[in-house]
């Protein structure tokens, strides 16, 4: 991303979704060309996005690098992002943290950089922040009309990408972007962005995210570029 000054900005943890691709698959599949993520929608709905917390049944002992989370099912995949709460006992070393996930089985995942640091004995729930099964932002801020993406064809021919800048009007703290299937509210969401400090995703998986806002006033912008590399051949 680039903000209106020119400056580089990146430091993303990004998460492309189940209903986006399958919305691209199924475009591949009939023969369509792909004109629909050609949009860019911004949010400043930080890290609440789960709007209901899981419970953790377990954690691994003290010591145990990465720390790794028990609970009946999670549904989340590696490099979705949770949240946890400050009420797990003994075993405290994910509290009040944002932790990149690392997918082990249906009923357990870890933190990826996290260790432990005491034994399990109770409590402990989190909130997923940035996931596969996404399908908006959180709270979408700025232009209600989202910015028309540019589609080129940088270099390859088997690149997408697609550059769209939105314009601000009013001050906003920016911590989260999508690219969608159309420019009006609604659409698929193929791809959402959590601001961070981190430098996701190059160096993803990372320990302990943190949100890092972009403040914008009237008069900035931001240009947001997202590049899709297809692999050739198969079927």
């Amino acid at each position: 991303m680039l903000d209106s000054k020119g400056r580089f900005l990146n430091r993303e943890s990004g998460i492309v979704t189940t209903a986006g691709v399958n919305f691209m698959a199924a475009a591949f599949a009939g023969g369509a060309a792909i004109s629909g993520f050609n949009y860019h929608d911004s949010g400043n709905g930080g890290t609440s996005y789960g709007s209901s917390s899981s419970t953790v049944t377990g954690m691994t002992a003290n010591a145990v690098s990465p720390v790794v989370v028990t609970l009946a099912s999670h549904g989340l995949l590696t490099n979705d992002i949770v949240l946890f709460d400050s009420t797990a006992t003994g075993e405290t070393a994910l509290n009040g943290s944002i932790w990149c996930v690392i997918y082990v089985s249906s009923s357990t995942f870890s933190c990826d950089g996290s260790t432990g640091n005491g034994t399990w004995t109770s409590g402990g729930t989190f909130k997923a922040t940035n996931t596969h099964s996404d399908t908006v932002l959180t709270a979408q801020a700025g232009p209600t009309t989202r910015a028309t993406g540019v589609q080129t064809q940088p270099g390859s021919v088997n690149i997408y990408k697609s550059v769209g800048t939105i314009n601000y009007a009013t001050s906003l703290a920016i911590t989260e972007w999508g690219l969608f299937s159309q420019s009006a509210q609604g659409g698929t969401l193929w791809d959402r962005r959590w601001l961070n400090t981190v430098g996701a995703p190059q160096n993803l998986p990372a320990a302990a995210l943190t949100a890092a806002p972009i403040n914008v006033i009237n008069g900035d912008s931001i240009a947001f570029s997202y590049s899709l590399t297809c692999s050739p051949g198969g079927s």
